[in-house]
């Protein structure tokens, strides 16, 4: 039986931040009939709707066939409700709000009757694929936890400090500043996640590609957020409103042999 492993987190191209040339997977035959799921590769992306006390995050798991050959598979949708508080806190003083999550409240809202691009919920159950939710559960009652605690990182504060979320370079206000205006759009600042020991980022090295807000924190950059200025008037001073965003990252997989029992 073959088993994934993750293997390393890669930066997400500028090119691939700007555009995405997905092409529809054919419609899943019913009953569930196709080849064994097994991606080399997961990208991200979310959608936030924040009031001044609650938000509500979608994530998307993109889930490659071959990500270098633009060999798209599906993508996996999950909803998840949680709070806000505004301002810094330890780790990342200069932050301008922290939301906490509820892993309970988290739903596979994937509709592949609907959605030529999702994945089918049952045959991801069926095949025993977890990682959509894992990182919206606590490490505590088996998952990685990432996304239940995720800083917002203000673009005047990205500005300011001149902070490049990756160690090679690619990641700074500038550049997802032009990459948000190619799409129409202005940029909303970055989505920070802590790279302590069982998550998703200490698993795949985050902490040694990525880079955060402040020196000696264990907080990295996980993702970054714009908003459309007609449908979101916000001064970008608040998080308030909906949002939409990309993550930094592709995360690679590689198949191992299980041990022989």
């Amino acid at each position: 039986m073959l088993r994934w492993l993750l293997l390393s987190a890669l930066l997400l191209a500028t090119a691939a931040l700007t555009a995405c040339s997905l092409v529809p997977p054919e419609p899943t035959p019913e009953p569930i009939e196709r080849e064994p799921f097994f991606p080399e590769a997961m990208t991200t992306t979310v959608e936030l709707d924040v009031t001044t006390t609650a938000v509500v995050a979608e994530w998307g798991y993109q889930y490659w066939i071959s990500f270098g050959d633009d060999l798209f598979d599906c993508v996996q949708r999950v909803r998840i409700e949680g709070s806000v508080v505004t301002g810094g806190f330890d780790g990342c003083a200069e932050c301008g709000a922290r939301m906490t999550f509820d892993s309970s409240s988290a739903v596979d809202i994937s509709d592949p009757t609907n959605d030529p691009f999702a994945c089918d919920p049952r045959y991801l159950l069926d095949t025993g694929w977890r990682l959509g939710f894992e990182p919206l559960v606590a490490t505590v009652d088996g998952g990685r936890g990432d996304l239940l605690d995720i800083g917002w990182y203000p673009p005047a504060a990205h500005a300011a400090s001149g902070v490049d979320f990756t160690a090679n370079g690619g990641l700074t206000f500038e550049t997802l500043s032009a990459v948000a205006q190619s799409r129409g759009h202005l940029y909303s600042g970055g989505l920070l996640t802590r790279t302590v020991s069982g998550t998703l980022a200490e698993a795949i090295g985050v902490d040694g590609v990525g880079n955060g807000p402040e020196a000696g924190s264990d907080w990295r950059g996980w993702a970054f957020i714009t908003r459309d200025p007609i449908t979101n008037g916000s001064d970008g001073a608040e998080l308030l409103g909906r949002y939409e965003g990309q993550g930094f990252w592709v995360i690679q997989f590689a198949a191992a042999e299980e041990p022989a029992e």
